[in-house]
């Protein structure tokens, strides 16, 4: 989100493709808006972070693996 609202490109965000750049166009439109997602809701966050044994298993349900 920090990136998508930063008009200024740093050097650590060269690497971004273009895909990026179109994101931040239609971010500066209104086409698009960024919300804080909490960390119960971002199933993704089970492949990146370490949970209480009760958290993960309810996202590991979310994500219906078995």
């Amino acid at each position: 989100m920090n990136i998508g609202h930063n008009p200024v490109q740093h050097d650590s965000t060269k690497y971004i493709e273009i895909d990026s750049h179109f994101f931040k166009d239609n971010l500066g439109r209104g086409l698009v808006v960024t919300t804080h997602v909490p960390t119960g809701f971002q199933i993704a966050d089970i492949f990146t972070k370490e949970f209480p044994q009760g958290i993960f298993q309810d996202l590991v349900g979310k994500l219906r693996v078995l």
